[in-house]
């Protein structure tokens, strides 16, 4: 039970990590708490709110995956490379369409309501 305990510690200690060293895992965390504001401000409905934290979920991991892909190709190809350009770019392809489609989603979601204010 204690290596499993451990491994939370590690993870939790790699979070810590992700966003002391990173600018845009810091950015995200920004506008996703900035989104959890307007979300309890208009007050949204629970579906409404299953989306918004998932995506905010959903960018935030996509983001830490896409570092450390980052970081492992810097360490086992430091030069540059076609096959570690690819992987860089689709890791942060994978970003940039979950904050795309998580745009799309803050529209419909957010939208409507503010029309009403």
């Amino acid at each position: 039970m204690i290596p499993f305990i451990k491994s939370f510690f590690y993870a939790f200690d790699g979070i810590i990590q992700f966003f002391r060293s990173e600018r845009n895992g810091r950015i995200q965390l920004l506008l996703g708490c900035a989104t959890i504001v307007l979300s309890a401000w208009l007050h949204i409905s629970a579906g409404e709110w299953l989306l918004v934290i998932g995506n905010i979920a959903a960018i935030i991991s996509l983001e830490m995956v896409n570092s450390a892909v980052e970081k492992l190709c810097n360490l086992l190809h430091p030069g540059q490379h076609p096959a570690i350009k690819f992987i860089k770019d689709v890791a942060a392809g994978a970003v940039l369409w979950s904050a795309v489609c998580s745009v799309v989603i803050a529209c419909i979601v957010f939208v409507p309501k503010l029309k009403l204010l």
